[in-house]
């Protein structure tokens, strides 16, 4: 019974002989899929001296060294047809070359723990890889390996504890690529042994405090380091009290305590880095001052408006920036008192500003009338009640887009239906229409006649019962509708929408 033989695949389809390295014209890739069946290979290059099959690996031998694509085919026991597989094969005789991803390799007296590292790479892909390498001339207290499982060179301190002097050192390489035989490249490593102690600094030297919200107002106070991309601060062990660092932040915070009611000036000690993730440097001898000042006043607010309530528009609203002031923190919540207080909604943002929006629909307000609400922040863990605002509402003007003229029948069964689309203000609903006395006399009988128009307020389409085209004499009429804004403040007179008729038999 012949079967179809099954997928198979090389894992490298190109390869490199290296003349220059010595050994046979010989490569090997290995072949995925089942190769328990194969029964032989064939192929039709000329230049191809044999392939053949070790488990799962194919090795090509040629003839003579030059580029060939060999094509050859993978028979097995009852398959219908042979696996068809090509390899490009490069001949070069110019010599392997060693790449460190760094020659220049830098290490700090300050962390004598660190490790310094430098992949190596070979240009020549299909080498069997670098399995050893040698240094020569290493400085005292160093120690320098390779891992040839992760073709790396890890540069290190030898004890852990201490370093060379600060310094530029030299050392030289020699690394053996292993082929069918060992060939040796060589090169040079600079070593930068230096001793550099980052800097520390507060984004402010001088905090001040409210004694009236001691315990509850906090003061941020961000701690930069100097190259950040390698170093930062782990730890602070010496704060006074009422400090705390936040190494995942670099912030430390500042609260007042019954010791601190009275400030101070505090030295930050104790404290220790981190590079590169690594562990912690030895204590850093220059500490950080920190002063607190206090001080004893109420906490207020001030506000600045921008934007309007507009009755028509229920996505209007003022915003109000909030100006803290004898309190650091920013407000947590909000709310209105005052008699005019239910006719308004007041939230919070992620900053802090205050959102003022309508609470009712336009008929309980008034254009003419001046609201008075007052705003109660929380903020430092107290009720903070600022001074009333006036509140206006407004009501821009209702426009329509033009309505089109059309075309009815006297015969015609079905209703007229037309869209009424607001033109402005954005946001503006349409709350009623209604049929105006000065529509065409004849037109406006008939249709009040037949029932009167209707109005669908969720899709603005206005609808005239077919009868009340009926009977009606053919030529022009004007039709024309009162259109009222939804939550309009009372009296508000409607906008007039006029469509032209033409009416044909």
């Amino acid at each position: 019974t012949e079967n179809k033989a099954p997928e198979m695949a090389l894992a490298s389809k190109t390869s490199v002989i290296n003349t220059s390295l010595g050994g046979n014209l010989t490569v090997s890739t290995r072949l995925s899929g089942d190769t328990a069946n194969i029964v032989y290979i064939t192929w039709n290059d000329p230049n191809v001296d044999r392939v053949r099959q070790s488990e799962n690996t194919i090795i090509i031998t040629l003839k003579e060294a030059k580029n060939t694509t060999v094509n050859f085919w993978v028979h097995g026991y009852s398959w219908r047809h042979p696996v068809k597989l090509t390899h490009k094969i490069t001949v070069t005789d110019k010599a392997p070359t060693l790449k460190l991803s760094s020659t220049k390799l830098t290490l700090n007296r300050v962390f004598p723990w660190m490790q310094a590292k430098a992949d190596v790479t070979l240009n020549q892909g299909n080498l069997n890889g670098v399995r050893k390498m040698y240094f020569d001339q290493i400085p005292e207290g160093l120690r320098i390996e390779y891992n040839e499982y992760t073709d790396t060179i890890i540069v290190q301190s030898e004890d852990g504890e201490t370093m060379p002097p600060k310094g530029k050192y030299t050392v030289t390489y020699r690394a053996q690529v292993v082929t069918w035989d060992v060939f040796e490249l060589t090169g040079k490593l600079t070593i930068n042994v230096e001793e550099k102690v980052p800097t520390v600094k507060l984004s402010s030297s001088t905090v001040k405090l409210n004694k009236r919200l001691a315990g509850t107002e906090t003061a941020t106070v961000k701690v930069s380091v100097s190259d950040p991309a390698h170093y930062s601060l782990t730890q602070i062990d010496n704060l006074p009290e009422g400090v705390t660092y936040d190494s995942s932040t670099g912030e430390l915070t500042v609260t007042l305590t019954e010791k601190t009611m009275n400030g101070g000036t505090f030295q930050l000690s104790g404290m220790k880095l981190l590079m590169d993730g690594l562990y912690p440097s030895a204590e850093m001898e220059k500490p950080l001052t920190l002063k607190i000042q206090t001080y004893d006043k109420a906490p207020s607010f001030k506000l600045s408006a921008k934007g309007k309530l507009d009755l028509l528009n229920p996505a209007s609203e003022i915003v109000y920036t909030v100006k803290m002031a004898n309190c650091l923190n920013a407000p947590t919540a909000v709310k209105l008192i005052g008699d005019d207080a239910k006719l308004f909604n007041a939230t919070l943002d992620s900053e802090g500003k205050i959102h003022l929006t309508l609470a009712k629909s336009g008929e309980n307000y008034s254009t003419k009338t001046t609201y008075k609400v007052t705003p109660v922040l929380t903020a430092c863990g107290q009720d903070i009640t600022g001074a009333a605002i006036s509140v206006k509402v407004t009501q821009s003007a209702f426009k329509l887009a033009k309505l089109p003229n059309r075309t009815v029948f006297s015969t015609q069964s079905t209703a007229l239906t037309q869209q009424l689309v607001v033109a402005s203000p954005a946001g503006a609903n349409i709350g009623s229409v209604a049929l105006n006395a000065k529509t065409t006399a004849a037109l406006r009988e008939a249709v009040e006649k037949a029932g009167g128009i209707g109005f669908d307020p969720q899709t603005g389409i206005v609808t005239v019962p077919p009868e009340g085209f009926t009977g009606l004499k053919p030529g022009k009429y004007t039709l024309i509708l009162d259109v009222t804004p939804a939550s309009a403040v009372p009296g508000t007179k409607p906008t007039q929408a006029k469509l032209t008729l033409t009416l044909r038999k």
